[in-house]
This record gives C-alpha cells, sequence and structure tokens, in this order.
C-alpha cells in the first residue's frame, strides 16, 4: 500500500481512502486501487455508477473501468485491480475515480509511481 487520500465533504458524496496497491508498478504487472463511499449523511453507501480511469504521465488513458471488474466488498467499499500495458513509461501516473449516488457525484484522483522499460 503506498498511497491513502482520505476527502470528506458535507455537501456531496464523498470518495476516501483511496489506496494503489503497489509501492511501484511495473509494465505488465496487477495493481489495485481501493476505496470507499459515503452519503451526504457520512455513512458508507453503495454507489449506483462508477467510472475509473487510469492516465500516464502524458495524460493519456492507459486503463479503462468496466463494470465487471469494479468488486463490491462491503457497504460502501470497493476495489479494482487493473494491468500496466507491457509498454508504459515511467512517471507518475494516475487513476481518476468518478463515483454517483443519486443525482449526488464526486470526483477523486490518487498518482502511483510506474517504472517503466525506460528504467530497466
Amino acid at each position: 500500500m503506498i498511497i491513502e487520500q482520505a476527502f470528506v465533504t458535507t455537501d456531496i458524496i464523498a470518495i476516501e481512502s483511496i489506496v494503489v496497491s503497489q509501492p511501484v508498478i511495473i509494465p505488465g504487472a496487477w495493481g489495485r486501487v481501493s476505496f470507499r463511499t459515503k452519503n451526504i449523511g457520512g455513512d458508507l453507501s453503495n454507489i449506483d455508477s462508477a467510472s475509473i480511469v487510469i492516465k500516464d504521465i502524458t495524460d493519456t488513458t492507459r486503463v479503462g473501468y468496466t463494470n465487471t471488474n469494479l468488486v463490491n466488498d462491503d457497504t460502501g467499499e470497493y476495489h479494482y485491480d487493473f494491468q500496466i500495458p507491457e509498454i508504459a513509461l515511467s512517471g507518475q501516473w494516475r487513476v481518476e475515480i468518478t463515483c454517483t449516488i443519486g443525482s449526488r457525484t464526486a470526483v477523486r484522483n490518487v498518482f502511483f509511481p510506474v517504472r517503466g522499460a525506460d528504467e530497466s
């Protein structure tokens, strides 16, 4: 676990405790992003929809979420497994999570390091 970023808000839903599982991810390796969602009352709450996008250092989308890949571990607790492409640029990659509960939407970003083939 390398990155944990908490986010709390009072007027929209919250996406908090975003964690990327590996200290440094290398091309071809699997990583996991875990997060929790809360409703406006502050209680863990399941989401109605989600979008998860993983972008490389050039802000190019390299991995995109599909509904079958998001796992609901418990009320308001989720994880998503992803694989870094074999050809990957070194640097800080970004996970962007967008979640909706009812008419409320929250977006969070977290960064994680990738060591590409250029650093072998």
